[in-house]
């Protein structure tokens, strides 16, 4: 067939005839040949066709390299249709930013350069459950994009082991671009070169959180303990215990004041504990000195530590302590109130326990 290494057409050689000489039949026949193959060849770019036999061979072939599009009227799918996981309207594109393209699948997939998180993993009723959050767009490590569906997807605790730290991860089980089941695993976390933590060995499982059942087993996510985290999008986080009844101390060395003012707390790898106890105490018959203190991971050496003097029950006294622990690894981590005194102090039942953890960015 007679087209160059540019896809440009040419005749055969020896269509040409000469006026008063014998047309020859290889003049008639070579050309029509010639023409019919072409004809049901796939016509290159450059020619007009589409270069390909298929619909994703033709896509492949018209974004084969970087192509440069006049946006300011730029819209992929109509922003009406909301069947469609992807839409791009360029004309909300701020002057400056940069968006990139890469080329669509056959399956309708767009490709956006870019990491998503829109979405948000909380108990629901007895359930984990993760919805979208201001959009609803995931990116998982090899860095294709799915959507969370507007139901959200659900995990049970059914089988779980209680006390143990799960990663929760969500993926596509069908491969039809939309996010449909959480599994609960110990496996670890990798972070992908494109920013994206997944689970070890398998990067279209996106991370989204970690969870730790309690006895039933069931996903638990109350003010003395916040077992339930998510990875995307998640509020401030507090935890709170309180005495609830008065409290006496007798020991000269630092212990656990109650139970009652035990939180506990799972955390991010590299993440801290700002937690503090406020309340009012006093002296039980002589007054003694009354060490206070809070303390993560442990109840005899506190990290924040206040030495104070109360008076008796007739002058009760405030006091307040604060402490704020280093990076911690990930899992479970204890809080607790902690007292001393040289005779016996009196903790009031209005003491509390409280505060918040201090995240990384990721």
């Amino acid at each position: 067939m007679s087209r160059n290494g540019a896809g440009v057409y040419s005749l055969p050689g020896t269509y040409e005839a000469t006026p008063g000489e014998t047309i020859l039949a290889a003049q008639h026949n070579d050309p029509l040949e010639d023409l019919q193959q072409d004809a049901n060849t796939p016509r290159p770019v450059v020619a007009g066709g589409t270069g390909s036999t298929t619909e994703q061979g033709a896509i492949d072939a018209f974004f084969a390299t970087a192509r440069t599009i006049k946006d300011d009227k730029l819209l992929i799918v109509d922003p009406a249709d909301t069947t469609k996981r992807a839409r791009l309207d360029a004309g909300n594109v701020t002057a400056g930013q940069t968006r990139v393209l890469k080329s669509p699948d056959r399956d309708g997939t767009v490709v956006v350069d870019g990491v998503f998180g829109q979405c948000l993993l909380a108990k629901d009723s007895s359930n984990l459950k993760l919805t979208p959050f201001k959009g609803n767009l995931v990116t998982d490590g090899s860095g294709k994009i799915y959507s969370v569906p507007s139901a959200g997807v659900t995990l049970a605790a059914t089988s779980a082991t209680p006390g143990t730290t799960y990663n929760i991860f969500a993926y596509d089980s069908d491969a039809d671009g939309v996010i449909d089941t959480l599994e609960r695993v110990t496996t670890g976390v990798t972070v992908a070169s494109n920013g994206v933590s997944h689970k070890t060995g398998a990067t279209d499982r996106i991370f989204v959180g970690a969870a730790i059942p309690d006895t039933g087993p069931a996903w638990v996510d109350s003010d003395t303990k916040r077992y339930v985290r998510s990875w995307f999008n998640e509020p401030p986080m507090r935890f709170y215990a309180s005495l609830g009844s008065n409290t006496n101390v007798s020991n000269s060395s630092f212990t656990k004041i109650s139970t009652a003012l035990d939180c506990a707390v799972l955390l991010f790898d590299g993440e801290r504990i700002l937690a503090t106890m406020t309340g009012f105490m006093w002296s039980s018959g002589s007054v003694a000195t009354t060490g206070v203190g809070v303390g993560i991971d442990t109840s005899s050496a506190p990290q924040a530590v206040s030495e104070e003097t109360p008076n008796t029950a007739t002058g009760s006294m405030a006091f307040g302590v604060t402490a704020i622990s280093d990076a911690l690894v990930a899992g479970s981590h204890a809080i607790t109130g902690c007292g001393r005194t040289a005779g016996t102090s009196v903790f009031a039942g209005a003491t509390s326990v409280h505060g918040t953890v201090l995240r990384r960015a990721n």
